[in-house]
């Protein structure tokens, strides 16, 4: 049996909310990972030339820059490098940079 939990069953205790801003920081660093290859697709790897479906990829890389910047998360992996170089992959690599750089360039430290 598996038991997932939703947001609004935290709703109802005062120091919870469906953000997780609000959420009590664990004392362990809170990494997230961006797949820019697609695994899912049930073909076997050597033949598997996908990237992740790229609204997905934009929509990933966007969230998790955003909790970076707030402090939700406290970095990010791409654990993947190898496929950067993959002709096919080129237009998720293009963009990951742009954000990155522009995220980068806009930023305000205080």
């Amino acid at each position: 049996m598996l038991f997932l939990p939703s947001f609004s069953s935290f709703s109802s205790y005062p120091k919870f909310s469906s953000h997780p801003q609000n959420f009590p920081k664990p004392r362990k660093k809170i990494f997230h990972g961006i797949y820019i290859h697609d695994f899912g697709s049930g073909r076997p790897i050597p033949d598997c030339r996908n990237c992740v479906p790229m609204e997905v990829f934009r929509k990933s890389v966007e969230t998790v820059c955003e909790q970076t910047c707030s402090g939700i998360l406290d970095g990010i992996i791409l654990p993947q490098a190898a496929y950067f170089s993959f002709p096919s992959h080129r237009e998720h690599v293009k963009f990951l940079k742009e954000y990155v750089d522009w995220a980068d360039g806009t930023m305000t430290e205080l």
